[in-house]
């Protein structure tokens, strides 16, 4: 859970080209249960709220839902899950917005959102 991954777009997902790559955050894992949203906004995994400092404004989704991933499945969201087409517009889809596990083609390996923030000018050279 929380791992990011590149997944090719599911067929039924309206508003998008099955097969192109995509990015998002796995939420929920084979056999977990997810809500949305408890009664400060946050998710819920397995019943226990989900702390996400990522998020630009909660609550972590406008949808409610409240799903059983089921085995060999992942919930996918993204940090701007008002705006993004992930696991939480695809309900009604085959899968009900899931994607395989198998379906993964690669996880991200990032660095900690604090080890983005840049504390100074870029170190970079200019194009001047």
């Amino acid at each position: 859970m929380g791992d990011i991954v590149i997944y090719p777009t599911p067929q039924g997902w309206s508003g998008t080209t099955a097969g192109d790559e995509r990015v998002g955050r796995v939420i929920g894992t084979p056999e977990g249960a997810v809500k949305c949203y408890d009664t400060e906004g946050r998710l819920e995994l397995n019943g226990n709220a989900l702390n996400e400092p990522y998020l630009a404004l909660p609550p972590a989704s406008h949808t409610t839902f409240d799903i059983q991933v089921l085995r060999g499945q992942l919930w996918i969201m993204n940090d701007n899950c008002h705006v993004t087409l992930d696991s939480c517009a695809y309900p009604d889809t085959p899968g009900g917005g899931t994607i395989g596990t198998a379906d993964v083609t690669a996880v991200v390996d990032a660095p900690p959102r604090e080890a983005h923030r840049p504390t100074g000018p870029p170190t970079w050279p200019s194009r001047r």
